[in-house]
């Protein structure tokens, strides 16, 4: 470091030799100055940069794992080791497929051959954590590559949608319930447009899904009951509470027939009525 005649600071690099007279006397040295400052602030900013990058990783939300070409463990951040239960030094060397389960393997190795070929990847992945549990995730994962363009291995942003998963898979067991139960369900918007109903009703009613859905329900009246029949339906609906009677609709057909019917709300999470 040497100050510039104005008072700065100025990163030199200097390179020398020394020179001689005839009779071997050193007669003083001959040297090369650099100016390296603008070197020195670049460098000082790359390593700011990447202690900035490093604390985002490490205290990041999402998991992080990096994997070397041959799939083993070169790196994972604190949330990805929490998410599968091991302590990170646990991890490190590790190879990535010892996390899966046997069933997945070959759907894995397909994954990592389509990022050693250079492309992205994003797709659910169940892990299995220490305790034998199963964790869901989302992966997004990108090859890493070398400044000429070399497969170095793998980089991947993980999120854990085991909540998710646990709920979609509800409401599949909801549906299936739904769709294979011998009592008709009809399912309409808060303006009693059918937005659903399930192959009991279709065979009590005579009525095809794909010809109801988006129509009024009053296409199942019969004129066995009069308007203050359906207005009480509604208005009981419309307190919160369930209304359950004998009802006789009507048959696509025409005819009618009579049923037992239990009318009642959907509610959203804040208590609106949704349908």
């Amino acid at each position: 470091k040497n100050f510039h005649k104005d008072g700065r600071l100025v990163g030199l690099e200097t390179s020398g030799v020394p020179f001689f007279d005839k009779n071997g006397h050193l007669l003083g040295y001959r040297g090369i100055v650099r100016d390296i400052t603008e070197r020195e602030r670049a460098d000082r900013a790359l390593h700011q940069s990447e202690e900035n990058f490093r604390q985002i990783v490490e205290t990041a939300n999402e998991g992080v794992w990096v994997l070397n070409a041959d799939c083993r463990t070169v790196f994972v951040n604190a949330r990805m080791a929490d998410m599968i239960g091991y302590r990170m030094e646990e991890i490190l060397g590790e190879r990535y497929d010892s996390f899966l389960f046997k069933e997945d393997l070959t759907d894995h190795e397909a994954k990592m051959e389509d990022l050693r070929r250079g492309s992205a990847g994003h797709y659910e992945r169940r892990l299995r954590r220490k305790d034998g549990q199963t964790v869901w995730t989302l992966i997004s994962a990108s090859p890493l590559l070398d400044g000429e363009q070399h497969f170095q291995g793998f980089f991947a942003m993980i999120t854990d949608i085991s909540e998710r998963k646990a709920v979609e898979e509800e409401r599949v067991r909801l549906a299936t319930v739904i769709k294979q139960t011998s009592e008709g369900v009809v399912i309409t918007d808060r303006n009693w447009i059918v937005q659903y109903i399930n192959p009991a009703f279709e065979r009590m009613s005579g009525n095809v899904r794909s010809e109801v859905i988006g129509r009024h329900s009053r296409f199942l009246r019969s004129d066995t009951h009069d308007e203050a029949f359906y207005r009480e339906i509604r208005e009981t609906v419309s307190r919160g509470e369930v209304w359950s009677g004998h009802i006789v609709n009507k048959k696509m057909d025409g005819s009618s027939y009579d049923s037992e019917a239990t009318v009642s709300a959907v509610r959203d999470k804040s208590g609106a009525v949704i349908n």
